[in-house]
């Protein structure tokens, strides 16, 4: 039997056919080029291209024909997207199941919507890749990935937000006081799955202030802890200090961010996947 587990190219890990892990693509598109988020991206090429362009970008999720032929000749599917509430990339996913079992009957296939991206998808994909070493069943494994989603968190402090006002995600005047004013955002995945900012902070300290202090009240207590970061190792290292003192139980993995997060994080964004006690659904309603 032959199981692969599949992510769209938000998630950190790059493809890894020993451990039956894909990563299907994004694109990122200019007026100039096109980028497509693979294992051969040169992703700080990419950036210093952005650092100089000034014309209209878009991004495009993968399409249905990517997720089928990586899933080909596959018995078991677990499929990990970012979140639906900004991207296409789960009904993408869906398609592309229903056509596999139409030809396929007897394959099992899942796909979870962490209503996230980044670093907390990353921790999904690495739970899953966990699960399928284990003696239990495929429908044991996705009531456990189930729930997994539902105690794991995003944070992100981001110094540029362009490209989100570019593509519609937020308003062009508030990008713009972001880059005139140097802010530095602090915000979440919501329950919803959309992105939203909890403070504008001047000083990153405040940002490493708000970020503990979410972290309280996400109840987490030493878990497992993935920073990614978009060409700011500095200030990745910063937060895993920050995160140690103050939870020095605390496992922490340091990723750089592959195209499509370094595009939307830009230069200097860095965003905190962790798992924790509290349901953020449950969090978010009491707010």
């Amino acid at each position: 039997m032959k199981v692969k587990v599949l992510s769209d190219s938000s998630c950190d890990l790059l493809s890894d056919e020993k451990m039956g892990f894909s990563s299907v693509p994004f694109n990122i598109t200019t007026n100039e080029k096109n980028y497509v988020d693979d294992q051969n991206l040169d992703v700080e090429a990419m950036i210093n291209d952005f650092k100089k362009y000034k014309g209209r970008s878009t991004t495009a999720c993968p399409g249905v024909g990517l997720w089928l032929n990586e899933m080909d000749g596959a018995d078991e599917i677990y499929i990990i997207t970012m979140t639906s509430g900004i991207s296409g990339t789960f009904n993408s996913a869906s398609i592309a199941k229903e056509m596999y079992l139409e030809e396929h009957s007897n394959a099992k296939i899942a796909i979870f919507d962490t209503l996230s991206t980044a670093a907390e998808e990353t921790l999904v994909v690495e739970k899953v890749l966990e699960l399928i070493k284990t003696s239990n069943t495929f429908e044991e494994n996705c009531k456990i990935i189930e729930d997994y989603i539902k105690h794991t968190r995003l944070f992100f402090t981001l110094e540029s937000i362009k490209n989100f006002a570019q593509n519609g995600r937020v308003s062009k005047a508030v990008a713009s006081l972001v880059s005139i004013l140097g802010i530095t955002i602090f915000g979440t995945a919501s329950h919803e799955g959309t992105l939203e900012p909890i403070s504008k902070c001047m000083k990153y300290k405040q940002a490493l202030k708000s970020l503990i202090e979410n972290l309280n009240e996400a109840g987490f207590d030493g878990g497992k802890v993935i920073i990614t970061h978009v060409k700011n190792e500095n200030k990745a290292l910063l937060v895993k200090d920050e995160i140690l003192k103050h939870f020095p139980t605390s496992e922490i993995k340091i990723y750089k961010a592959r195209g499509l997060c370094s595009y939307y994080a830009e230069l200097g964004g860095i965003l905190i996947g962790v798992e924790c006690k509290n349901e953020y659904e449950k969090i978010f309603k009491n707010h």
